[in-house]
């Protein structure tokens, strides 16, 4: 008399980003060699896809699950079938790879193939250059000589401001910028916009192997913003800075309380003399006085302007 199949089954192998293998093992074919299926679906006992590996004996069997979706957890069960009904093996789950895409030195041609390749999507009906905003799909690095930034999958960009909600992605960019007095300094992001992620990012930026294991302080200024302000602090390690952050601006690596360059304007009344002098971190003024006026003569009432660059 024929009975029912028993199965076993066994991990899910070979998983990459859109495909994968399922496997199982017919342990006793209840008398007649039944008809072997492997079944799978994105919700735990909801199987909307399923594959043959045509009718076998007491035998391991096999067959591909394809079309699947990168970065998703699938859910996956044996089924086998002959005249006595049907059985099914217990449940199993695997989550696919990431899609991952690196974009060196970005440019609008290779962004506009991004999203032409579906690995990020602009949202709302807008366009690459007129976006109100973007989802990475896939897991996207931008990265330039000195320093890198990865947007995992499912991040969203958009502007951090109140404005006319639009900003041109085929401009985004990652690279070194001139800021001195500091270790090291990256532009990310879109020239003169501030952008918001949905999520964290991590940003990587190489300060050299001289400071490894050194805590550097990491400070940022957005577009239209005058002054540092205090992002975090990192481990060097492999010479290299890194961070989270959700949001495009510039960065600066720095010592604690060292802030590179910076300008500065005085007004004040003066009742009697005044003296500027600009010192180094080592307390030395060295030859940074400040001149006020060609003279040096304050006459009251007139403003005078003085300049000095202090290296510290």
């Amino acid at each position: 008399m024929v009975t029912l199949p028993t199965l076993t089954t066994q991990d899910v192998t070979f998983v990459v980003t859109d495909v994968a293998v399922g496997n199982g093992t017919v342990t006793n074919t209840g008398d007649e060699n039944p008809s072997r299926f492997i079944e799978w679906g994105i919700v735990s006992g909801t199987y909307t896809n399923s594959c043959s590996a045509g009718i076998g004996g007491v035998e391991a069997y096999s067959c591909n699950m394809t079309s699947l979706i990168a970065d998703t957890t699938y859910y996956v069960r044996l089924k086998a079938v002959n005249s006595a009904g049907t059985v099914y093996g217990s449940e199993v789950s695997f989550t696919t790879l990431v899609n991952s895409l690196i974009i060196t030195n970005p440019d609008p041609t290779q962004i506009n193939a991004a999203v032409t390749a579906g690995d990020i999507t602009i949202d709302n009906g807008g366009t690459v250059t007129d976006a109100s905003q973007v989802t990475n799909v896939a897991h996207v690095t931008y990265q330039s000589t000195n320093a890198q930034a990865v947007f995992p999958s499912g991040t969203e960009t958009a502007e951090a401001i109140t404005g006319d909600n639009s900003f041109d992605f085929s401009q985004v960019t990652i690279g070194d910028t001139s800021v001195g007095g500091v270790f090291a300094s990256v532009e990310l992001g879109i020239p003169n916009e501030n952008l918001n992620f949905s999520q964290n990012i991590t940003v990587t930026i190489d300060v050299g192997v001289e400071h490894n294991n050194e805590t550097l302080t990491v400070r940022s200024k957005s577009a239209g913003e005058i002054g540092w302000t205090a992002q975090g602090q990192c481990i060097v390690s492999n010479g290299e800075c890194t961070f989270a952050t959700n949001h495009a601006t510039t960065y600066i690596i720095t010592e604690n309380g060292v802030i590179g360059f910076e300008d500065i304007d005085i007004n004040v009344e003066v009742q009697d003399t005044l003296s500027l002098d600009c010192y180094d971190k080592e307390g030395t003024s060295g030859d940074h006085d400040v001149t006020l006026g060609t003279s040096g003569i304050v006459t009251a009432g007139t403003p005078v302007v003085g300049i000095s660059t202090c290296n510290v």
